[in-house]
């Protein structure tokens, strides 16, 4: 505005001066000292509508200008908020969450991603998403929205995911891409597995309860009657090595049943707080003196004074049965077992490995069923028995096994407040390995 008010007298000005000769202006095609006074106000009035038209001109688009750039910057700013609220929502959700190009290659991924799926964040995008979730295509050529993947890690550990697949749209609604999200539920399904498993031992302990009575009853008559009639001057020695099978075999089912009862009905827990350590070195040092573990090498790495309350009777009943199921697979490996007691947090962790053949896929889900077994002599109860002790103690007991390379079973007992306390004062360091 200032600069038409200015053009605007500097016009009329100029015109009047020179039209005066007042002022001496250059040549050009317009000469103001030859015109009329009616043909230099038209002049003038020309210019001047003209120069008012760009004044005028220039304020509304200067306006415009202005309202543009502060349109501008709070769009731009609006964007710096939306975008700062997507990365803080990606960044906080609890789950996976991954996006794919149509080809199957990673476009982004968040950080939990990279914590679930054991890698970098920074090393997911640009990988195919099959390199790092082996099976996610077959779901999306399948069509198939939700499903549970288990996945190897780098460290050859299995991962079970709950996996959830998505279309990716742009603005114009065509799908550019896949956006896949997912959660280890590795965790979740091991309690599913044990609370599925306590419920089968649960009802199977009870049917074998009921028959462990019934039987009981005729196995005693049945031995009665044959030792009467191997005391009658009328058998002969035929009869009498024939009756003395029968005792025998009658004495292994009463043992088989004594057995049964006691994973059905065990006695009460009388629970103390004791040194696991020195309950593991005990039984180890028993072992190794028995002539069954003659060709085994056993050996220990125990923890010094790692305390728990449990029943100690029950507990060396678990640890003896895990140790002699080690020493029958490692007598068909390499002949190696080895025991480790480690604290894990609020935990205790007793581990017993050997170098066996490993178990078959097929026994690993019923390895802690009653009667499931893969020793040929073996009565399938020990691991059931062991089960149902460490179900009494809230905790819990998980195989690892893998063919030619042999077994681990870990057992996870809970460190309670009491065991904590006789940890503390628990003075002893110098203990026999």
């Amino acid at each position: 505005m200032f600069a038409t008010v200015a053009s605007l007298v500097a016009a009329v000005t100029v015109a009047l001066l020179a039209h005066t000769h007042a002022l001496a202006v250059p040549v050009g095609q317009i000469r103001p000292q030859e015109q009329s006074w009616l043909d230099l106000f038209r002049t003038l009035g020309i210019n001047f509508s003209a120069l008012t038209g760009v004044g005028a001109l220039s304020v509304i688009f200067g306006d415009q200008l202005q309202n543009s750039a502060e349109t501008l910057a709070s769009t731009r700013r609006a964007a710096a908020d939306l975008l700062t609220l997507h990365q803080d929502i990606v960044r906080s959700l609890s789950s996976g969450l991954i996006t794919i190009t149509p080809d199957g290659t990673i476009l982004s991924a968040n950080l939990v991603a990279g914590d679930i799926l054991r890698m970098p964040q920074g090393e997911l995008a640009g990988k195919p998403v099959d390199q790092v979730m082996p099976g996610v295509s077959v779901l999306i050529a399948d069509n198939r929205q939700r499903a549970d993947l288990a996945i190897p890690t780098p460290s050859h550990q299995m991962v079970m995911l709950g996996v959830t697949v998505s279309p990716l749209r742009d603005v114009h609604d065509v799908v550019i891409g896949r956006v896949i999200n997912f959660q280890d539920l590795t965790d979740l399904r091991r309690l599913e597995l044990h609370a599925r498993r306590a419920e089968r031992l649960a009802t199977v302990g009870q049917l074998a309860a009921g028959i462990a009575h019934e039987i009981r009853n005729p196995l005693a008559s049945i031995s009665g009657s044959i030792e009467l009639l191997g005391a009658s001057a009328q058998a002969s020695e035929d009869d009498r090595t024939l009756m003395q099978i029968v005792n025998r075999e009658v004495q292994r089912l009463n043992v088989l049943i004594g057995d049964l009862l006691d994973y059905a009905n065990p006695r009460p827990s009388e629970p103390v707080d004791f040194d696991l350590g020195s309950l593991v070195e005990e039984t180890l040092r028993v072992a190794r003196t028995e002539a069954a573990f003659a060709d085994i090498e056993v050996t220990g790495d125990i923890a010094s004074s790692l305390a728990i309350n449990a029943d100690p009777a029950k507990l060396r009943q678990v640890v003896w049965n895990l140790v002699r199921n080690a020493r029958d697979a490692a007598a068909s490996g390499g002949k190696h077992v080895h025991v480790e007691v480690v604290r894990r947090g609020d935990c205790a962790v007793i581990s017993v490995r050997d170098d066996g053949p490993g178990i078959a896929k097929e026994l690993v889900a019923r390895i802690f069923d009653p009667f499931v077994t893969s020793k040929q002599k073996g009565t399938g109860l020990g691991l059931a028995t062991s089960h149902a002790v460490v179900a009494e103690l809230n905790g819990r007991i998980d195989v690892e096994t893998e063919a030619g390379k042999g077994t681990t079973m870990i057992v996870t007992l809970l460190i309670n407040a009491s065991a904590r306390r006789l940890a503390k004062s628990d003075t002893r360091t110098d203990r026999p390995r």
